[in-house]
């Protein structure tokens, strides 16, 4: 019940969580929040998320995430329910199993993803059930044991993935970035296996 807040410059940090942990959590009314310069570091098993975002039109700047989870299940940033939501700039690390994450989504629309720098043993990004209007810019990956991005749901939705510099523009659609899709491609080319993607000029 805390909505049009500003957290800023703040430093987290939670010591342990057997289960369903979390540092920060946007939930019921908690709109319009903006999340900006903190640093958070979370440890416990599984379940473990740096932050819940379960509500509208919050922002999410300049944060740097750790979660430290010895077991499955662990999120830098887990957005579900939530329409409007800005993540950018982020630093997001993310330990544990197979199946931690860096930024999961399920139930969201309208979400813009720009230049997080993301590590983890699973997917970096993972666009579940009933995602919907995704934006993704020029994010960057490193160590991602699964795939850079992931859109496990596949469905009759719309997500736009876009890398630009000042030497141009690559972006796709729903007609080029489907279900399964990952970001794997030779190095010396516009993409670099696991990193993200690069434009260089060529002249």
């Amino acid at each position: 019940n805390s909505p049009n807040k500003t957290i800023e410059n703040n430093t987290f940090l939670v010591t342990s969580w057997a289960t369903e942990g979390y540092a920060i959590r946007a939930w019921r009314n908690s709109s319009n929040n903006r999340f900006i310069n903190n640093s958070i570091n979370i440890n416990g098993s599984s379940n473990v998320y740096g932050f819940l975002i379960e509500n509208d039109n919050n922002t999410l700047l300049n944060n740097t995430i750790r979660t430290n989870g010895s077991g499955a299940n662990n999120y830098g940033i887990y957005i579900i329910s939530a329409t409007g939501t800005k993540v950018a700039y982020n630093r997001i690390i993310t330990d544990g199993a197979s199946t931690s994450y860096g930024i999961y989504l399920t139930n969201t629309n309208l979400t813009h993803l720009e230049e997080n720098t993301i590590f983890s043993p699973s997917d970096c990004i993972n666009l579940g059930r009933d995602v919907n209007t995704t934006l993704l810019l020029n994010n960057n990956f490193s160590s991602c044991v699964g795939f850079s991005i992931l859109d496990t749901f596949g469905g009759n939705t719309t997500q736009l993935l876009i890398y630009n510099n000042t030497y141009g523009e690559i972006k796709w659609t729903n007609d080029s970035f489907r279900k399964n899709t990952s970001l794997n491609f030779l190095p010396g080319g516009f993409i670099l296996n696991r990193y993200g993607l690069f434009i260089q000029n060529n002249s």
